[in-house]
């Protein structure tokens, strides 16, 4: 047994993907019915969308594919499967879990070590070589200094000197 989904996603002007609706019983329908030009009665004609076509064959085309159980060990279709993946683990898809990481490697550098007081947060030193680390780059493309122009906001705004993992998502959500 199996289920087509049609899920409806908006992508806004900074590429971040908003979940609209899910319709349980989306429609296949290639065709679309317009009234015929220059017509006064009311007349109307379906015509193919070429884009539905496409699109619309691929889902139908591999939806059978997988539901066969024709090439689950050589993929050669139009998709790929993300979830469930092989380990079982879901880390990778939380940002929660990769933001701390980035945190935990950040804190657990010589300078902290030095202030014991500040033990679980970074300073401005730390967090502005995060323009090296490539999984926050992968966000944006940022300068040392957008990342300190970030942190001299954070530290007025709480009146402090260093940030915890908290202060980490509050700047990164600034940065995006």
């Amino acid at each position: 047994m199996f289920q087509i989904l049609g899920l409806d996603v908006l992508i806004d002007k900074k590429n971040n993907a908003w979940l609209m609706e899910i319709n349980s019983n989306p429609s296949l329908n290639i065709f679309l019915e317009r009234e015929v030009p220059g017509s006064t009665d009311g007349t109307t004609e379906k015509v193919i969308q070429e884009l539905d076509k496409v699109v619309k064959a691929k889902v139908v085309n591999e939806t059978i594919r997988i539901v066969s159980g024709k090439g689950i060990t050589d993929y050669e279709g139009s998709f790929e499967q993300v979830l469930p993946v092989e380990d079982g683990s879901m880390d990778d898809y939380y940002i929660w879990n990769k933001a701390q990481h980035l945190f935990e490697l950040i804190v657990d550098t010589a300078q902290t070590k030095k202030d014991p007081d500040q033990k679980g947060k970074i300073s401005l030193f730390q967090f502005s070589r995060f323009h090296k680390v490539p999984e926050f780059g992968k966000a944006g493309s940022y300068f040392k200094a957008d990342l300190e122009i970030v942190f001299k906001n954070l530290q007025r705004k709480h009146d402090c000197n260093y940030i915890d993992i908290y202060g980490l998502f509050e700047a990164i959500e600034v940065l995006s």
